[in-house]
């Protein structure tokens, strides 16, 4: 809702000024973030990883820009991903106005966690050089835990 102008005064021919006037517009407020469809986390553990944030007393208008939630959901798919939800997806709804009042907005998330992929066994084939035994120990994929790809390629 911003909106930039420019102003030229050109007071004698070998000068020129350039004034840019910025209309910031009305401030927003954000009142809520919600989250739903999520049962592997908690509302807590995944607000702690957002910048996004509401009103509060330390921030009186929320944190919230178009950046900081895209940048949050990346952030929450990367850690579903990292517990074995490939198929995790989590999209945003932004509401202006919120309930009626005006310059209030409200982010609503829903996540789809998909299934999640647990390692069922590890098989080492072809080492004839170091025991399976200490390999193991070695190795952070571990049957019965969420598949971590980056973890799994790390332990190629």
């Amino acid at each position: 809702e911003a909106k930039v102008g420019i102003k030229k005064e050109s007071p004698n021919p070998d000068l020129l000024r350039v004034a840019y006037v910025i209309d910031a517009g009305p401030s927003h407020k954000l009142v809520r973030v919600n989250i739903s469809g999520n049962r592997y986390f908690s509302d807590d553990l995944l607000r702690a990883r957002m910048q996004v944030q509401p009103a509060g007393r330390l921030l009186s208008h929320g944190r919230f820009s178009q950046t900081l939630l895209s940048s949050d959901i990346r952030g929450l798919k990367d850690m579903y991903r990292a517990n074995g939800f490939a198929q995790v997806d989590i999209t945003a709804n932004e509401i202006d106005n919120y309930r009626g009042v005006q310059n209030q907005l409200a982010v609503d998330l829903a996540i789809n966690e998909g299934p999640q992929t647990l390692v069922g066994a590890l098989h080492i084939l072809g080492n004839q050089t170091i025991s399976e035994e200490i390999l193991l120990q070695v190795i952070s994929t571990v049957p019965g835990q969420p598949l971590q790809p980056r973890i799994s390629r790390c332990d190629l």
